[in-house]
């Protein structure tokens, strides 16, 4: 069962990656080559600018950097509602790739109610296994927090408290550790829980659409 839940999850990728997302927009629309082009020229001067002392041309380029972004991001969505009549089409059609291609390779079609509902139901005990990991992470960080720093930091307290820059540095550099591993593991936990909550949501608006369709 893990398996097909697996092969599910990398069907999504196929479609939703970062990665697939900007190749896609870059095929649907050339210009975003050309504001591409001009936010890697403004950043690149900008940072030069900064590195030359030259603070007012630095935040210059950096200005219009920002702007190309912002400029860049609006055209873009109003090339894709023109060519696709709108934002909630283009999600659609990416929508409907995702219930083909896991027809295609998972053998499993998302549009039938019982099928949809199990596949949902799976991603749903996903979640929670999940969010149980999570509570012991955290418990397992404090746990970490308690146990080594403490004893670590006594003997400093006690015998030297003129120490205060050991001190300072050993719960320094123990508190980066700590918030590095921590925030190593939320980053791959939130991605994962995005993607299973993304496709549980994505399952109900598939289900809705199929049975409007059969309705009609």
């Amino acid at each position: 069962m893990m398996n097909i839940l697996n092969k599910i999850l990398k069907r999504y990728g196929d479609i939703y990656h970062p990665h697939k997302q900007v190749m896609e927009s870059l095929k649907i629309n050339k210009y975003l080559y050309i504001v591409l082009i001009l936010i890697v020229i403004e950043g690149l001067l900008g940072q030069y600018m900064l590195y030359l002392n030259k603070d007012i041309w630095g935040i210059i380029f950096l200005l219009f950097y920002g702007m190309t972004i912002a400029i860049g991001s609006i055209f873009h969505f109003k090339y894709v509602e023109k060519k696709f009549g709108s934002l909630e089409e283009f999600d659609l059609e990416k929508m409907n790739k995702f219930v083909k291609l896991v027809d295609q390779e998972v053998k499993i079609d998302l549009t039938n109610k019982e099928q949809n509902q199990i596949i949902n139901q799976m991603i749903l005990e996903k979640l929670e296994r999940e969010n149980i990991k999570e509570q012991k992470k955290r418990a397992f960080t404090g746990g970490i927090f308690t146990v080594l720093l403490i004893p670590i930091l006594l003997p400093f307290i006690i015998e030297n408290n003129q120490d205060i820059l050991i001190l300072t540095v050993i719960i320094m550099l123990v508190g980066i550790a700590i918030i590095f591993f921590s925030f190593k593991s939320i980053l791959k936990d939130y991605s994962l829980k995005y993607k299973l909550e993304r496709i549980s949501d994505m399952l109900k608006e598939i289900l809705i659409f199929s049975l409007r369709d059969k309705s009609l």
